[in-house]
Protein backbone atom coordinates (compact mmCIF):
# COMPACT_ATOMS: atom_id res chain seq x y z
CA UNK A 1 0.00 0.00 0.00
CA UNK A 2 1.04 3.53 -0.91
CA UNK A 3 0.89 5.94 2.02
CA UNK A 4 1.35 10.14 1.92
CA UNK A 5 4.77 9.49 3.50
CA UNK A 6 6.30 6.86 0.81
CA UNK A 7 4.79 9.26 -1.85
CA UNK A 8 6.87 12.07 -0.61
CA UNK A 9 10.06 10.38 0.22
CA UNK A 10 10.37 9.47 -3.55
CA UNK A 11 10.90 12.72 -5.90
CA UNK A 12 8.13 11.65 -8.60
CA UNK A 13 5.82 11.69 -4.96
CA UNK A 14 6.85 14.77 -3.98
CA UNK A 15 6.20 16.37 -7.18
CA UNK A 16 2.63 14.69 -8.29
CA UNK A 17 2.08 15.98 -4.43
CA UNK A 18 3.57 19.85 -5.49
CA UNK A 19 1.27 19.40 -8.80
CA UNK A 20 -1.85 18.01 -6.86
CA UNK A 21 -1.49 20.99 -4.43
CA UNK A 22 -1.28 23.42 -7.67
CA UNK A 23 -4.32 22.16 -9.03
CA UNK A 24 -6.65 21.46 -6.22
CA UNK A 25 -5.15 24.82 -4.32
CA UNK A 26 -9.31 25.50 -3.36
CA UNK A 27 -9.57 22.05 -1.86
CA UNK A 28 -5.96 22.17 0.11
CA UNK A 29 -7.27 25.58 1.51
CA UNK A 30 -10.52 24.18 2.59
CA UNK A 31 -9.03 21.62 4.52
CA UNK A 32 -6.64 23.60 6.30
CA UNK A 33 -8.82 26.01 7.39
CA UNK A 34 -11.31 23.00 8.51
CA UNK A 35 -8.12 21.75 10.56
CA UNK A 36 -7.50 24.99 11.75
CA UNK A 37 -11.16 25.60 12.80
CA UNK A 38 -10.87 22.10 14.62
CA UNK A 39 -8.41 22.99 16.91
CA UNK A 40 -9.88 26.68 18.15
CA UNK A 41 -8.98 29.17 15.26
CA UNK A 42 -10.80 31.48 14.03
CA UNK A 43 -10.48 33.00 10.37
CA UNK A 44 -10.67 36.75 9.62
CA UNK A 45 -13.21 37.67 6.85
CA UNK A 46 -9.95 37.88 4.56
CA UNK A 47 -7.96 35.26 5.64
CA UNK A 48 -9.23 32.57 3.25
CA UNK A 49 -8.14 34.46 1.02
CA UNK A 50 -4.74 35.04 1.80
CA UNK A 51 -4.18 31.31 2.77
CA UNK A 52 -5.59 30.47 -0.68
CA UNK A 53 -3.04 32.73 -2.12
CA UNK A 54 -0.08 30.95 0.10
CA UNK A 55 -1.45 27.63 -0.80
CA UNK A 56 -1.22 28.65 -4.51
CA UNK A 57 2.59 30.18 -3.72
CA UNK A 58 3.84 26.93 -1.83
CA UNK A 59 2.11 24.87 -4.86
CA UNK A 60 4.44 26.41 -7.55
CA UNK A 61 7.40 26.81 -5.21
CA UNK A 62 6.95 23.16 -3.98
CA UNK A 63 7.71 21.95 -7.58
CA UNK A 64 11.69 23.93 -8.00
CA UNK A 65 12.23 22.83 -4.61
CA UNK A 66 11.50 19.37 -5.02
CA UNK A 67 13.88 19.27 -8.15
CA UNK A 68 16.33 20.89 -6.32
CA UNK A 69 16.01 18.54 -3.41
CA UNK A 70 16.24 15.69 -5.32
CA UNK A 71 19.77 16.81 -7.05
CA UNK A 72 20.85 17.28 -3.50
CA UNK A 73 19.99 13.59 -2.45
CA UNK A 74 21.53 12.45 -5.71
CA UNK A 75 24.70 14.18 -5.33
CA UNK A 76 24.80 12.76 -1.64
CA UNK A 77 24.03 9.03 -2.86
CA UNK A 78 26.79 9.57 -5.27
CA UNK A 79 29.10 11.00 -2.57
CA UNK A 80 28.19 7.67 -0.73
CA UNK A 81 28.31 5.33 -3.62
CA UNK A 82 31.82 6.84 -4.69
CA UNK A 83 33.36 6.81 -1.01
CA UNK A 84 32.22 3.56 -0.88
CA UNK A 85 34.54 2.58 -3.49
CA UNK A 86 37.07 4.04 -2.34
CA UNK A 87 37.20 2.28 0.87
CA UNK A 88 36.61 -1.29 -1.06
CA UNK A 89 39.63 -0.17 -3.19
CA UNK A 90 41.63 0.35 -0.72
CA UNK A 91 40.36 -2.49 1.29
CA UNK A 92 41.42 -4.80 -1.73
CA UNK A 93 44.83 -3.02 -1.51
CA UNK A 94 45.11 -3.68 1.77
CA UNK A 95 44.34 -7.16 1.13
CA UNK A 96 46.89 -8.06 -1.42
CA UNK A 97 49.43 -6.25 0.28
CA UNK A 98 48.88 -8.69 3.58
CA UNK A 99 48.79 -11.46 0.79
CA UNK A 100 51.80 -10.64 -0.42
CA UNK A 101 53.07 -10.11 2.79
CA UNK A 102 52.48 -13.42 3.94
CA UNK A 103 53.62 -14.81 0.87
CA UNK A 104 56.94 -13.31 1.45
CA UNK A 105 57.42 -14.96 4.82
CA UNK A 106 56.29 -18.34 3.91
CA UNK A 107 58.68 -18.20 1.35
CA UNK A 108 61.53 -17.17 4.17
CA UNK A 109 60.35 -19.74 6.26
CA UNK A 110 59.90 -22.39 3.62
CA UNK A 111 63.88 -21.04 2.50
CA UNK A 112 64.79 -21.55 5.96
CA UNK A 113 62.70 -25.25 6.14
CA UNK A 114 64.53 -25.97 3.09
CA UNK A 115 67.86 -25.80 4.48
CA UNK A 116 67.33 -27.55 7.33
CA UNK A 117 65.44 -30.44 5.22
CA UNK A 118 68.71 -30.83 2.88
CA UNK A 119 70.82 -31.10 5.76
CA UNK A 120 68.70 -33.93 6.90
CA UNK A 121 68.49 -35.80 3.80
CA UNK A 122 71.99 -35.08 2.61
CA UNK A 123 74.19 -34.07 5.11
CA UNK A 124 73.81 -36.40 7.57
CA UNK A 125 73.45 -39.53 5.65
CA UNK A 126 76.42 -38.69 3.69
CA UNK A 127 78.69 -38.34 6.48
CA UNK A 128 77.56 -41.63 7.85
CA UNK A 129 78.72 -42.87 4.76
CA UNK A 130 82.07 -41.63 4.93
CA UNK A 131 82.81 -42.32 8.71
CA UNK A 132 81.93 -45.89 7.33
CA UNK A 133 84.03 -45.96 4.19
CA UNK A 134 87.20 -45.00 6.13
CA UNK A 135 86.36 -47.56 8.73
CA UNK A 136 86.16 -50.08 5.75
CA UNK A 137 89.12 -48.47 4.04
CA UNK A 138 91.35 -48.52 8.04
CA UNK A 139 90.64 -52.35 7.18
CA UNK A 140 88.37 -53.29 10.64
CA UNK A 141 87.52 -57.05 11.26
CA UNK A 142 84.21 -56.63 10.59
CA UNK A 143 84.41 -55.21 7.18
CA UNK A 144 81.13 -57.10 5.90
CA UNK A 145 78.89 -55.95 8.31
CA UNK A 146 80.38 -52.40 7.90
CA UNK A 147 79.45 -52.26 3.82
CA UNK A 148 76.11 -53.63 4.41
CA UNK A 149 75.84 -50.64 7.19
CA UNK A 150 77.06 -48.50 3.81
CA UNK A 151 74.59 -49.94 1.49
CA UNK A 152 71.68 -49.14 3.75
CA UNK A 153 72.76 -45.70 4.88
CA UNK A 154 73.00 -45.18 0.98
CA UNK A 155 69.62 -46.79 0.25
CA UNK A 156 68.08 -44.37 2.94
CA UNK A 157 69.64 -41.74 1.49
CA UNK A 158 67.57 -42.44 -1.69
CA UNK A 159 64.57 -43.36 -0.23
CA UNK A 160 64.53 -39.56 1.24
CA UNK A 161 65.72 -38.11 -2.08
CA UNK A 162 62.71 -40.06 -4.11
CA UNK A 163 60.20 -38.57 -1.52
CA UNK A 164 61.34 -35.47 -1.19
CA UNK A 165 60.76 -35.22 -5.07
CA UNK A 166 57.58 -35.94 -5.09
Amino acid sequence: MTTPRSLLSKPDGARMAARAVTENSKQVTEVLARIFKFFGGKFKPWGMVKLDRWVQVGGKVAGPLVAVAEAYFNYHAEEAKEKADRQLRTLRADMRASFADIARQFDAVLQEQSDALLTQLYDNPLEDASALAREIVAGGDHRTALAQQLSGLVEDVRLQIELAVR
